[in-house]
């Protein structure tokens, strides 16, 4: 993989097609999309180190969560990159994941606090 260091985190496509991964790669947090089928890396966002710690795609596919080490979460176009929101989440974000409609966010972390977000469909 094309990066240095991963992020503890990954998320699967809906169809399980696609399992997302991130690392740090010259500065930046490289988001990519790994297609199981071909084994093809596709590259799908870059973040400043400092802002990913955690990721998560909706279950559509059409949504990227980050969050920072201060839980300082932002919600991304995942085609585009503009930024939807972003907002202030738990504390050293351990792991986000989104419930299978794409209306909630479950935000959990290091000292076990978790947060459940609507973030609408």
């Amino acid at each position: 993989l094309p990066f240095a260091t991963p992020l503890r985190t990954s998320s699967w496509s809906a169809d399980s097609s696609t399992l997302y991964i991130a690392g740090e790669s010259n500065g930046q947090i490289i988001v990519m999309g790994l297609s199981v089928t071909d084994g093809m890396v596709q590259e799908v966002a870059k973040f400043p180190v400092n802002e990913a710690v955690v990721f998560a795609f909706s279950p559509d596919a059409k949504k990227l969560i980050v969050a920072d080490e201060h839980g300082i979460a932002q919600i991304v176009d995942a085609a585009s990159g503009e930024k939807l929101t972003e907002f202030k989440s738990v504390d050293q974000p351990v792991d986000i994941a989104w419930n299978p409609d794409g209306s909630t966010l479950a935000i959990l972390g290091y000292k076990t606090q978790l947060q459940l977000w609507n973030v609408g469909p």
